[in-house]
């Protein structure tokens, strides 16, 4: 059950959106508009989020492992210690991200964007995994 609250912040146009950690492993959420999304600690496994917009979500220590995030805009998401193991990230936008102590074991990140803002886990190199920097 994707449980979620939805306040207006007084300058943002747009709702900030509280999500639990109760979220149903394997949810579909395709092309969603998660934008500025409090998801810290949701259970995401094995969700459906191609296409889905977690533009300055808060995806800390979310479990992710398995989930399809498929061309997702996860553009300054903090995904700090997040858990993507075996997650599809293959296209997905992750410019200005913050990925630092992730566990991207095992992550399909070929063709994933990048650039110089965005931050990894020590020792992760972007171009041996196949993403692609952006200027």
């Amino acid at each position: 059950m994707l449980s979620r609250k939805i306040r207006r912040t007084p300058h943002s146009p747009v709702p900030q959106i509280t999500v639990s950690y109760n979220i149903v492993p394997q949810a579909n959420l395709r092309s969603a508009d998660l934008r500025e999304a409090d998801l810290r600690s949701a259970n995401l496994r094995e969700a459906d989020l191609r296409s889905a917009n977690l533009s300055w979500a808060f995806l800390n220590w979310a479990d992710l492992r398995s989930a399809d995030l498929r061309k997702a805009n996860l553009r300054s998401a903090d995904l700090r210690e997040a858990d993507l193991r075996k997650a599809n990230l293959r296209g997905a936008f992750l410019n200005w991200a913050d990925l630092r102590s992730a566990d991207l074991r095992e992550a399909f990140l070929s063709g994933a964007k990048y650039n110089a803002q965005t931050m990894f886990p020590e020792g992760f190199d972007p171009k041996t995994a196949g993403m692609i920097k952006q200027e």
